[in-house]
């Protein structure tokens, strides 16, 4: 266990952060955290509607579990760019990125699911 305290939301917690960002192949595991009653009603969707279904929660949290376990955990902020699903700017990491970008968008496609928006 991480010794991390998980939200009653879906999250994901390393449990050995040097291990998960080391690139070097060592990699750690994760706790997850899946409410499948979570869903997403703060996370904007291309076409400007709110929410996400509960299986693609689950594939967003196992897709920060994956690159944790690969040792590519990206904790840096992307400092000028805006998170879409709050509009701020300098809140959002670069793993965050990969993840809606490059395995949450992908998931929905091949559900049918109408895209995240990731206008960063």
């Amino acid at each position: 266990m991480s010794g991390e305290t998980l939200p009653n939301d879906n999250a994901t917690a390393v449990h050995d952060l040097k291990a998960a960002t080391d690139a070097n192949g060592s990699g750690s595991g994760s706790d997850i955290a899946y409410n499948p009653d979570k869903l997403g009603e703060n996370i904007r969707n291309e076409d400007g509607t709110t929410g996400r279904p509960p299986q693609i929660g689950l594939i967003h949290e196992l897709s920060h579990a994956f690159l944790n376990s690969l040792g590519r955990k990206n904790s840096f902020i992307a400092t000028f760019t805006n998170d879409p699903d709050t509009k701020f700017k300098g809140i959002i990491s670069m793993e965050e990125i990969d993840v809606r970008t490059n395995y949450e968008n992908p998931a929905r496609k091949e559900q049918f699911i109408k895209p995240r928006a990731t206008n960063f």
